[in-house]
C-alpha cells in the first residue's frame, strides 16, 4: 500500500455486482451525484474532489463491458457539466472520476479473500463499500395464488408478492479446490443464497476492515467509512430461523438472507453486540497487507442498510412476455400509489448512493434523533425520487416505541398488511436475535478463516 495523505487520495467506493442492474446503476448514479454535489475547487489539490469507483464482476468480458459503459457515461456527464459552465476543460474527465475493475465471485470465499487483499494493496483509502451482489434463486410463480391475490388487493400483492415461490436453501459449490497429491479436506456446508447475498460480503468487509478504518491522523481526519448492506422490502421476520441462519432448512432462502442483513445492520451499534462487531471490524493476520497502512486505523466504519424498492433487474430471469407483464404490473402499482415501485435500477440506486455521499452529520443527525433505520429508495406516482425510512418488523422505523422521543409515525402507504406496531417485547426480541446472529456470524467467520488459512498453508 503506497504512502499517501488523505487529501492526495480520491474518494473511493467499492461496489460489488456492477455488471448490470442496481450495482451498475449505483456506479452511474455515483458519477452523476458526485460531479453535481462536489464541484472542483482550484484552491485544493486536483484529487481533493475526485472519485474512484472500484467495481466487481465475475468475468473479464463483463469487466470490459462495464468499464466501457461507465467511461462513456462519465465522459458525457463531464462534457455536459462543462458545457453548462460548472467546470473547466482543464479538469479532464479521468481526473475527476476513475475506475478500477476487479474480478470476484462473492459465492467463492477464496475469490473474496483475494479481492480484499488486492484492494488493500492497490488503494490507500476506502470510503464506502456497497454490498450489492446477490442472487434470488426463486422457484417460480404460484399462478392461482397470484391471480387471487392481485384481484383482491392489487397494490399490496404487487409490492409484497407472496405468490413468488422461494427455493429451499441450496448448497454453494465446494470452496476448496483439490490440491494435487493431497487429500481434499472436509468443509462445512454453505448455503448458496446465504453466501452470495451475505456471507461473502461479510468476509470481504472483514478483510477490508484495516483499510476502512484508516481515516487519517490528527491533522487530516476523515469521517468514518461506510458499509452499505443491500436488503429488500420482503425481509419478513418469518423467513428467518435463527437456528438456521443459512436458510438451508427453510423455504425462503432469499428472504432469510435479507432479514438477517437487517438484524445485523440495525443492531450493530448496540452494547450487546459490541464484542462481535468490534471483532468483525478488526483486521486479522490473514487480511492485513504485507505493507502497513500509512494512516493510523483510528475510526471503525459505520454499518448501514438500504433497499432499492421494487425495480426491474436480472436477479430473476423471465420469458420475454412475462418480463413485459412484470413491467406493466410495476407501473400499475406505482400509479395506484405504491411508494416502493422504483421500477428502474437507476431510481432503485437512490438510497444506497445517498448513504455513500450524504454528509456524516446529516445521517448521524437523523439516526441520532429518530433511531437507526433501514433506508429505502421510493418514488411518487410521477417517478419523483426520495430516500425514506422503511418499517422493519420488531424494530419499526428506528427502534423507538410510541411515546418515546424521536418515534416516527408509521408510513401507511406501502405498508405490509401483516406489519404490527413495535412493542417493548418485540424490540427486545429483535435485539436478542441480532446479538445471537452476530455471535453465529462471527463463529462462522472464524471457522472459515481457519479453514482458508489451513488451505493456503498446504499449497
Amino acid at each position: 500500500m503506497a504512502s499517501a495523505s488523505a487529501l492526495d487520495q480520491p474518494f473511493t467506493v467499492l461496489v460489488t455486482g456492477a455488471n448490470s442492474g442496481v450495482g451498475q446503476a449505483v456506479c452511474i448514479r455515483l458519477i452523476d451525484e458526485f460531479l453535481s454535489i462536489r464541484p472542483p475547487t482550484p484552491r485544493l489539490s486536483p484529487k481533493a474532489h475526485t472519485l474512484k469507483i472500484i467495481f466487481t464482476v465475475r468475468s473479464p468480458s463483463k469487466a470490459e463491458e462495464t468499464l466501457v459503459r461507465l467511461r462513456r457515461h462519465r465522459d458525457q456527464c463531464v462534457r455536459d457539466w462543462v458545457r453548462k459552465g460548472h467546470g473547466s476543460d482543464e479538469l479532464a474527465p479521468d481526473l475527476r472520476v476513475s475506475f478500477e475493475a476487479q474480478l470476484a465471485d462473492l459465492m467463492n470465499l477464496i475469490s473474496v479473500r483475494k479481492l480484499a487483499r488486492t484492494v488493500q494493496e492497490t488503494n490507500s483509502r476506502l470510503d464506502a463499500v456497497v454490498c450489492n451482489a446477490g442472487i434470488a434463486n426463486l422457484g417460480g410463480v404460484d399462478w392461482l395464488a397470484a391471480i387471487k391475490d392481485i384481484l383482491r388487493r392489487p397494490k399490496h400483492s404487487l409490492t409484497f408478492p407472496i405468490f413468488m415461490k422461494q427455493s429451499r436453501g441450496q448448497l454453494a459449490p465446494r470452496q476448496l479446490p483439490q490440491i494435487e497429491g493431497k487429500e481434499r479436506p472436509e468443509e462445512p456446508p454453505l448455503g448458496e443464497v446465504f453466501t452470495s447475498n451475505l456471507f461473502g460480503h461479510y468476509l470481504l468487509v472483514h478483510g477490508l476492515s484495516g483499510l476502512l478504518s484508516a481515516r487519517g491522523g490528527k491533522e487530516t481526519p476523515l469521517p468514518p467509512a461506510r458499509v452499505i448492506w443491500t436488503s429488500s422490502i420482503e425481509a419478513f421476520a418469518h423467513t428467518l430461523n435463527t437456528q438456521d441462519i443459512q436458510g438451508l432448512q427453510g423455504v425462503a432462502s432469499y428472504g432469510s438472507s435479507k432479514r438477517l442483513t437487517d438484524l445485523l445492520a440495525l443492531t450493530s451499534e448496540m452494547p450487546s453486540t459490541t464484542r462481535y462487531v468490534n471483532a468483525f471490524l478488526s483486521p486479522s493476520s490473514s487480511s492485513t497487507p504485507s505493507e502497513p497502512s500509512p494512516w493510523s486505523p483510528t475510526i471503525k466504519p459505520k454499518l448501514y442498510v438500504s433497499h432499492p424498492g421494487v425495480c426491474n433487474t436480472a436477479i430473476a430471469s423471465l420469458p420475454l412476455i412475462l418480463l413485459y407483464a412484470k413491467l406493466l404490473s410495476f407501473w400499475i402499482a406505482r400509479w395506484l400509489g405504491s411508494p416502493w415501485h422504483t421500477i428502474t435500477p437507476y431510481k432503485g440506486a437512490c438510497a444506497p448512493v445517498w448513504l455513500v455521499l450524504a454528509p456524516q452529520n446529516t445521517i448521524e443527525g437523523i439516526e441520532g434523533t429518530y433511531g437507526k433505520g433501514k433506508w429505502g429508495s421510493a418514488t411518487d406516482r410521477l417517478g419523483g425520487e426520495s430516500v425514506v425510512k422503511t418499517e422493519v418488523e420488531g424494530w419499526g422505523m428506528g427502534g423507538k416505541l410510541r411515546g418515546e422521543e424521536g418515534c416516527e409515525p408509521i408510513r401507511r402507504e406501502g405498508r405490509w398488511i401483516g406489519a404490527k406496531e413495535v412493542t417493548k417485547e418485540s424490540r427486545e426480541e429483535f435485539e436478542a436475535q441480532g446479538r445471537e446472529c452476530w455471535k453465529e456470524m462471527e463463529q462462522l467467520r472464524e471457522e472459515w478463516e481457519r479453514i482458508l488459512n489451513g488451505y493456503e498453508e498446504r499449497l
